[in-house]
C-alpha cells in the first residue's frame, strides 16, 4: 500500500506527465513514470502487507481484508500528515469505512473516500502507480528467491474471449490488466475432445522471462514462454501439457479445427456505431417526437450548451421533430429511431437487422471496396457481382452509378460511407478490418461474409478456395471465422509482392488434410490389435486396408495417419479412445521451429474446471494450457512442496491454494 504527499498546485503536473491508475498503464509506462512522480511530490510512506498479516485478517472473526486496509491507510495519513486526504475505498459503504479511519486518525485532516479512487483522483492514481512498483519488485526478487518461474503468453498475444454475449479478439496483456474480467473462453474438453466455453477463473501476471515465437505448420503460430505447455498426444491417446523447453521439433501440437461459438447476433445498434461520426459539421439525425423532447428538455439543453450548439437549435429540433445523433447518443435512451442525414431518402432502424444482403456487401466492400466523403465504390469484373451490389442499393432506397470502362459501381449515400467508417476501421487494403459483431453473428450470416470477401479476392486452386489479401489481420480474422464454420484454413505470406494468403484446407486424403492423426496413433493401433490377438494380416484384410500401410503406421515411418484408415479400424476393432479422438474438434500441426524474440512480463488466464484447463489463442487457435494456476502439474508440486516453506509468497488463506494443499473441492471466481 502507498500514500503520496502532494501540493495541490503540483497536480497539473501529474496530469500532464500521464499519471493514472496503474491497472491502465503497461509494467514499462509504470517503470517509466516511477522517478519523475517522486521528483514532483513532497514524500511517500509505503507499507508492505505479508501473507500472514493478511492471513490473520481473513481469517478473523472481529476482522477483515476492508479494515486492515483501513488500518494501514491511517498509518500512512499519521505520517504523511495532510490537509486534505483522498483515500481510495475498498468498500462501497463509504460513510462506515470514513468512520473507521477517523477514529485511528491522529492528526487534523479533512478526509474524502472514493470508491474506485484511482480514477477519480490524480494523488491516488500515483500513489497506485508507485505501489505497482514496488509490488512488481519484490515478485522479482522472490521469483529470485525460489528458482521458481511459470510460463504464460506474450502482452501482444491474441486470445479468443466471449463477453456480454459477444465474441472479440484481444491481446492478453491489455486484458489482464484493464478487463474486462467477467468473460468466457474457448477451452477443449479433455474428456470428449470438443471445443466449449467456460468462465475464466483467474488472471494472472508473471515477471518479465524469456520469450519465444513458435511455428507450426500451416502459419500457425504463438509467442510465449519456455515453461508455457502446449498439447501432445501420449501413447495412450491422452492429451497431454508438455512444456515449450520439453517439445522436440516435428513433435505434433493440438490445434482447433472447429468449434460452435453458439451466438446469433441478429442486429447491430447503429447509434453507438455513429456516435463519434455526427458532428456538427457533418451530423447524423434520429426522429423523435415532441413528448420525447419534453421528457428530456433539461438535458437536451445543457447537451446542447456543453456542445456549443446555437440557442434556436433546439426549437429547429423540436419543430422537425429530430435531433443529432451525437446528442441522442448522451441520453442513454434505448428507444428504436429512424437514422438519417439529410442528403439521402436511406432511413434505417437504429437497431439495423443483420441479413444475408447486408453481410455478403460487407464482404465485397471489405475486398475491393472504397470510400470517398459521399460514395461507397467498389470494383469488380463480374456483372454478377455489379448486379447483386445494385440489388442491394435498391432494397435501401440508395442512388447508384455504375461506370462501365472502370468496371466500377457507386452508391451514394453518406449515412452508408459512415457506417462502413465505423464498421471497417480502414479505408485502404492494409487498414481495412472484418467488423467485431461478426465473429458472434450465425454460420449462415458468417458464410455469406465470407462469400463476399470471396467474390472480390477469391480462387479455387486444387479444389480448395484461398482468399488473397494485403491484410494479414484479416487474413487472420477470416482463419477464426472458418474455424466456427468448422473448416480448417492455413495462411502464409506471399513473398513475391505485400499480400497474405488463407487457403481452405480440404477433408479430402491428401497429405494436406486437416484431417490427419500423429504417428504416435500408430503405437495404440499396435496395441489393441495385439490385445484383440490378431494379426496384421488380419486386420488388413477385415479393414480392408493394404497391409503394408499397415505395417508403416504401427512402426511410425508415415509423417501421419489419415483418419480414413481409423474409421476403418474401427469398423473391426471399436474403441473409445480412437472413436474419441476420430470425433473430435482437433487438428494437429508439427512444430516447425522455435525462436527467441525478447525478454517481457507474460500473462495468463486461469480455466478450472473437470477435464478443462486451457483456453484457444495465437494465429490462430492453438489450444494453450493455463500455465500458471495450480492445474499445472509443475505448480501443484512446487505448492504442496513449498506450502509451509515460503509463507512470504503463499497465502495461506488463498482459498484456491489452501483447498488444492488440503484436497478440498477448487472453487471458482464465482464462490468468492
Amino acid at each position: 500500500m502507498c500514500g503520496v504527499l502532494v501540493d495541490e498546485k503540483d497536480e497539473p503536473k501529474l496530469r500532464k506527465l500521464g499519471v493514472k491508475d496503474s491497472k491502465l498503464l503497461t509494467p514499462k509506462q509504470r517503470e517509466f513514470l516511477y522517478p519523475k512522480i517522486l521528483k514532483i511530490i513532497l514524500g511517500y510512506k509505503i507499507i508492505k502487507l505479508s501473507p500472514e498479516e493478511i492471513d490473520k485478517a481473513v481469517e478473523s472473526e472481529e476482522t477483515n481484508l476492508n479494515w486492515l486496509e483501513a488500518e494501514k491507510t491511517a498509518e500512512i495519513i499519521n505520517e504523511l500528515k495532510p490537509d486534505k486526504a483522498f483515500v481510495d475505498c475498498p468498500s462501497t459503504n463509504i460513510p462506515a469505512y470514513t468512520n473507521y479511519i477517523k477514529n485511528l486518525l491522529k492528526v487534523e485532516t479533512k478526509l474524502e473516500c472514493l470508491h474506485h479512487g484511482e480514477s477519480k483522483s490524480i494523488c491516488i492514481a500515483a500513489a497506485s502507480v508507485l505501489a505497482k512498483v514496488i509490488r512488481d519488485r519484490e515478485i522479482e526478487d522472490i521469483k529470485k528467491e525460489v528458482g521458481k518461474d511459470f510460463g504464460s503468453l506474450h502482452f501482444n498475444e491474441k486470445v479468443l474471449i466471449e463477453h456480454n454475449n459477444k465474441i472479440s479478439i484481444k491481446k492478453i496483456g491489455p486484458l489482464i490488466e484493464n478487463g474486462p474480467w467477467n468473460i468466457k473462453v474457448f477451452s477443449l474438453n479433455k474428456k470428449d475432445l470438443n471445443i466449449k466455453k467456460y468462465p475464466v477463473t483467474s488472471f494472472i501476471e508473471h515477471p518479465k522471462t524469456e520469450i519465444f515465437e513458435v511455428e507450426l505448420e500451416r502459419g500457425k503460430s504463438i509467442k510465449l514462454s519456455s515453461n508455457h505447455p502446449l498439447f501432445c498426444l501420449n501413447e495412450n491417446l491422452d492429451i497431454i501439457p508438455k512444456k515449450l523447453n520439453c517439445i522436440n521439433i516435428n513433435d505434433h501440437i493440438a490445434v482447433a479445427g472447429g468449434f460452435n461459438s453458439k451466438l446469433n447476433l441478429i442486429n447491430i445498434d447503429l447509434v453507438e456505431i455513429l456516435k463519434e461520426s455526427s458532428k456538427k459539421s457533418s451530423p447524423v439525425y434520429v426522429k423523435i417526437n415532441k413528448e420525447f423532447f419534453k421528457n428530456n428538455e433539461k438535458k437536451i439543453r445543457k447537451l446542447l450548451e456543453d456542445q456549443k450548439y446555437s440557442r434556436t437549435a433546439y426549437f429547429s429540433w423540436l419543430k422537425k421533430e429530430f435531433i443529432p445523433l451525437n446528442i441522442f447518443a448522451e441520453l442513454n435512451s434505448k428507444l428504436n429511431v429512424k437514422i438519417f442525414t439529410r442528403e439521402g431518402k436511406i432511413r434505417l432502424d437504429r437497431y439495423f437487422k443483420i441479413n444475408k444482403d447486408f453481410m455478403w456487401f460487407l464482404g465485397i466492400f471489405i475486398a475491393e471496396g472504397w470510400l470517398t466523403d459521399y460514395s461507397t465504390l467498389v470494383s469488380n469484373q463480374d456483372m454478377w457481382v455489379i448486379n447483386k451490389i445494385k440489388n442491394f442499393a435498391n432494397k435501401h432506397k440508395i442512388n447508384y452509378f455504375y461506370n462501365p470502362i472502370k468496371k466500377e459501381i457507386g452508391l451514394s449515400s453518406i449515412l452508408l460511407v459512415k457506417i462502413l467508417k465505423n464498421l471497417i476501421k480502414g479505408n485502404t487494403a492494409y487498414t481495412k478490418e472484418i467488423p467485431e459483431f461478426v465473429l458472434s453473428t450465425n454460420k449462415i450470416m458468417i458464410r455469406e461474409l465470407l462469400h463476399g470477401i470471396y467474390y472480390g479476392d477469391g480462387y479455387i486452386t486444387g479444389g480448395n478456395w484461398e482468399i488473397e489479401l494485403r491484410s494479414e489481420k484479416i487474413i487472420e480474422q477470416i482463419q477464426w471465422l472458418n474455424l466456427m464454420l468448422g473448416i480448417f484454413s492455413t495462411n502464409r505470406r506471399r513473398y513475391t509482392k505485400p499480400a497474405f494468403i488463407t487457403h481452405s484446407m480440404s477433408k479430402s486424403t491428401n497429405s494436406l488434410s486437416p484431417d490427419n492423426l500423429p504417428p504416435v496413433v500408430g503405437e495404440y493401433i499396435k496395441k489393441i490389435r495385439r490385445e484383440n490377438n490378431m494379426t496384421k494380416q488380419q486386420l488388413s484384410k477385415k479393414a480392408d486396408i493394404n497391409v503394408k500401410t499397415l505395417i508403416n503406421i504401427e512402426k511410425k515411418r508415415n509423417s501421419c495417419i489419415q483418419k480414413s484408415i481409423l474409421k476403418k479400424i474401427l469398423k473391426v476393432i471399436p474403441n473409445k479412445k480412437l472413436k474419441r479422438l476420430l470425433n473430435s474438434d482437433l487438428c494437429w500441426l508439427r512444430l516447425k521451429k522455435i525462436n527467441f524474440i525478447e525478454k517481457d512480463k507474460v500473462y495468463d488466464f486461469g480455466v478450472n474446471y473437470k477435464d478443462v484447463e486451457n483456453f484457444l489463442g495465437g494465429k490462430t487457435g492453438i489450444i494453450l494450457h493455463n500455465s500458471g494456476y495450480p492445474s499445472d502439474p509443475n505448480t501443484k508440486k512446487f505448492l504442496k512442496d513449498n506450502y509451509d516453506k515460503y509463507p512470504k509468497i503463499i497465502r495461506k488463506s488463498w482459498s484456491t491454494y489452501k483447498d488444492l494443499v488440503e484436497k478440498n473441492k477448487q472453487k471458482s471466481l464465482s464462490d468468492f
